[in-house]
Formats: C-alpha cells, sequence, structure tokens
C-alpha cells in the first residue's frame, strides 16, 4: 500500500510562544512567529489581533493577501502591569491556526536595600549595532564598553551578558582604584527582527548591578545578493546539474 501526504496550506514557525519570566522594569525583548504560505495558490489574511485587556500585543507585518510560498511576520510584545502574574493568550490565525501565548511577570527582587556602587563608571549605559546582521551571521563591527573605578580602593567586578551578542574584554575579577578596562561585543543573532540584550556590571560584594543595554537588527537568511537567481550555465541534455 502506498499513500502521500500533502503538506498544510498554511502554517506557523511554532503552536506557542513562551515570554518566560519578566521583572517590572526589567529588559522586555519581543518574540515572533512567522505565517507561511506553503500552496500554490493565494490566499486572503485577516489582521491577527488581541483583545485591549490582554497583556500581549501582536503586530501583524502580513499582507491582506498571502502570495504562494510567501512567508510573514508577527510581532508580539508582553507587559502586565500587575505582578505577580502567570499569563497566556491564544491567537487566532486564518485557517483555523492557533499559537498559545505565555509569561509571567515578577516585581523586581529587593536586594536588601543595596545601591549600584558609587565608584563605578560605565561609558554608556546602551549600545546599538547600527547595521543589520544576517541569522546566524556575526557582525563586522563591534561595540565597545569602558569600564572604570573612580574610587581610591579595589572593587571586585562580575560581568554578566545575556541575549544574542558575544563579548571579550580585558576585565580582571578585581578593577584597581582610578583603573578601567574594557568589553568588545559582536552582534550574533538568533532570529530576525529587533534583538536584545543586556550587560550586568556589579562592582564589589552586596552592590546591585548596573545594566547596559544592547540592540541590533537581524535580517533572514534568505536574502542572496543576486537577486534571487541561480545560474547553471551550460548543461549538456540528460546530465544532471546541482547548484
Amino acid at each position: 500500500m502506498t499513500a502521500y501526504g500533502q503538506a498544510a496550506a498554511l502554517s506557523l514557525s511554532a503552536p506557542e510562544i513562551d515570554f518566560g519570566t519578566q521583572y517590572t522594569g526589567g529588559l522586555r525583548p519581543a518574540r515572533y512567529l512567522y505565517l507561511s504560505n506553503n500552496s500554490t495558490v493565494s490566499f486572503s489574511h485577516a489582521a491577527v489581533t488581541l483583545p485591549a485587556s490582554s497583556p500581549f500585543s501582536v503586530t501583524d507585518r502580513c499582507p491582506s493577501t498571502l502570495e504562494p510560498q510567501t512567508v510573514c511576520q508577527l510581532q508580539l510584545a508582553y507587559q502586565n502591569a500587575h505582578t505577580p502574574a502567570a499569563d497566556a493568550d491564544t491567537l487566532s490565525l486564518n485557517q483555523g491556526l492557533t499559537a498559545l501565548v505565555t509569561g509571567r511577570s515578577l516585581p523586581q527582587p529587593a536586594v536588601n536595600g543595596a545601591s549600584v556602587n558609587s565608584n563605578l563608571s560605565v561609558s554608556s549605559t546602551s549600545l546599538n549595532f547600527a547595521n543589520a546582521v544576517v541569522v546566524t551571521g556575526v557582525s563586522s563591527a563591534t561595540q565597545t564598553l569602558t569600564i572604570g573605578n573612580t574610587g581610591t580602593t579595589a572593587f571586585t567586578l562580575s560581568l554578566v551578558l545575556s541575549g544574542d551578542f558575544t563579548d571579550s574584554t580585558n576585565c580582571l575579577a578585581t578593577l584597581a582604584a582610578g583603573a578601567s578596562c574594557n568589553v568588545v561585543f559582536t552582534f550574533v543573532p538568533s532570529q530576525p527582527g529587533t534583538r536584545q540584550g543586556l550587560l550586568a556590571v556589579t562592582a564589589g560584594a552586596g552592590t546591585t548591578p548596573a545594566y547596559v543595554a544592547l540592540s541590533g537588527v537581524g535580517t533572514g537568511i534568505l536574502s542572496p545578493a543576486n537577486n534571487g537567481t541561480l545560474n547553471f550555465g551550460g548543461v549538456i541534455a540528460g546530465d544532471p546539474s546541482v547548484e
């Protein structure tokens, strides 16, 4: 017996989007869904919306007509002013497609009244990579952050990086009085769209971190410089050709 299966006309890149745990006043990176028309015919598309009361929001970047063999993007955001909270909502799309969106929100944890070390200096509180980078690629440009100790005594130094970024540094575990060091960042996007990251800089035991926000834009992998054409050159009839 033989049988053939046919891919669904429309599909989503994921059945569920989870924002994980977010803190009040903390970093809130967007999440993305991709809607694909896998068929050879066009489909009309109604803009995806969520109730105004939902802590989630959606920006629908899909056209009103989904052309054959095309992909479009839905950008999702999550922000709940009430904490603690565990939230869930459902996106309804064409042809009965649905996606579950979940997230948790917590108040910013207290650190026993501690504050950022007043002798810590950072050259910037935000760094942006101006040029878009292809997903899974590495930015050719870098961004540099200078960290300094403006005090008269040394302090221990801890750096914790999150997001689609990598770093290299000449900073040691202890930063001497009056000294400075550098952190050099590169951008390595894991998904298309705006990507965000955070560097937490902690100077001395019992202090809270100073934060440096990082951002950049990733572009799709399928963006060839040859206008989407492949040249097979001359091929002898009947012989195989691979490009």
